[in-house]
């Protein structure tokens, strides 16, 4: 699953895309967010990329997010990409 969600990341080009996925308290968040966006990145280092989890940049609340790829729910990227569960 993480390579099939990776895989489609990656076919979004750099462009913003559209991204739903369940919290761990059931609750569903949506964030807008592209492959490498790295505008905030202020140094540190990435402690649950060893744990399965995904990372992305919600560019609406300036904040990282992390997501376990098995929770997500949706991702759309204009007409080209479209993943839904």
């Amino acid at each position: 699953m993480k390579d099939q969600i990776q895989n489609l990341i990656e076919q979004t080009k750099g462009r913003y895309f559209r991204l739903e996925f369940q919290k761990k308290d059931g609750s569903l968040r949506v964030v807008n967010t592209k492959a490498k966006d790295l505008s905030s990145l202020r140094g540190g280092e990435n402690k649950v990329a060893n744990a399965g989890y995904l990372v992305a940049f919600d560019r609406n609340k300036r904040q990282y997010v992390s997501f376990k790829p098995e929770a997500v729910k949706k991702i759309k990227c204009g007409s080209t990409v479209n993943f839904v569960v």
